[in-house]
């Protein structure tokens, strides 16, 4: 007598969790210490990291670090008084640095901007559209020279925080234009082709564990059942509860691949929620490849099923009688 009993969907879920494991782990362990360093010119990449760092360094709005990097004065110091926009003394992974960000700012807008693809100011103009000078917005009453021959602000009274932060923040905005400058941008499209063209040959591993775990496994198993089925003890069906066709492998696994494989990885994991949520709520626990592929995932101990309905008819033929 038939009886197909549907997989739990947690065991459906292990299973999946398992076979993925298995692909990516596996994958991985070819990619990275195969693949990759085959793939990727460590060397141009080292080379043009170098070049945007002194592109950077150039704009006198960055401090470089003993590690080679550049960094913004805000990410490596917390500036707290209105005197240190005019000097302050930076330590930095074990290195000491004094900057003076008023005077980086001005050089910058006045001297250096069309360097980096904008228009340079004059010192009223950077007075009044940058720092807007007498404006509530910046609570900034004055611009002078100092005694050491710096750049320092006079502010309103009790708002120095604001006032720091809003130089703090003019700097943020100087910085994003030496980011966005061509030099900068054609730089940083060179370096993210050659990391975006390695990481594209990650898919020759992943599309290989791919292949073997979730088709030619299943293929030469009895059940159609790939490792994490296999673990949790479950197997494949037709739609309508026979033995599942090895034909229709090959249909269900491209079916997977695509949309819950390469589509999860387009959609960030869009199309793999969509096909796992309707496994959950669809009749018999289907998901998209299952349908593609006409297949029903069962509880292989717990169900009976036949060859086909020729086999199911003659079996019950022979009970009747």
């Amino acid at each position: 007598m038939k009886k197909i009993v549907l997989a739990n969907i947690w065991k459906r879920a292990g299973a999946q969790i398992v076979d993925l494991a298995l692909t990516i782990g596996i994958a991985a362990l070819l990619y990275f210490p195969l693949i990759l360093p085959n793939v990727l010119d460590r060397v141009k990449v080292a080379s043009l990291n170098a070049e945007i760092k002194d592109v950077c360094m150039e704009s006198g709005l960055y401090v470089e670090s003993a590690d080679g990097g550049a960094h913004s004065f805000r990410s490596i110091h917390s500036f707290n008084k209105v005197s240190e926009l005019s000097e302050a003394t930076i330590t930095y992974q074990g290195e000491t640095t004094t900057v003076h960000p008023l005077d980086a700012l001005q050089e910058f807008y006045t001297v250096k901007a069309s360097s980096f693809g904008s228009a340079n100011l004059t010192d009223a103009v950077f007075q009044s559209d940058i720092l807007k000078v007498g404006s509530s917005e910046s609570n900034i009453l004055s611009l002078f020279e100092n005694e050491a021959g710096h750049l320092a602000i006079t502010v309103v009274s009790g708002k120095d925080y604001a006032a720091v932060n809003f130089v703090l923040d003019a700097i943020e905005n100087a910085m994003t234009i030496v980011n966005n400058s061509p030099k900068v941008s054609e730089l940083r499209n060179q370096h993210d082709t050659l990391l975006r063209n390695a990481a594209l040959w990650a898919l020759v591993p992943l599309t290989g564990m791919h292949l073997l775990v979730f088709l030619l496994v299943p293929l030469v198993s009895p059940s159609c059942q790939s490792p994490g089925k296999w673990l949790f003890k479950l197997c494949l069906v037709t739609g309508k509860g026979y033995q599942y066709q090895k034909r229709s492998m090959p249909l269900r696994w491209l079916s997977q691949y695509l949309i819950e494989f390469v589509g999860a990885v387009v959609s960030f994991g869009a199309t793999l929620l969509i096909t796992y949520t309707m496994s959950m709520f669809t009749k018999n626990h289907r998901s998209i490849h299952d349908y593609l592929g006409n297949s029903v995932v069962i509880s292989e101990p717990e169900s009976l099923w036949y060859l086909d309905a020729v086999e199911e008819s003659e079996m019950n033929e022979d009970a009747a009688s």
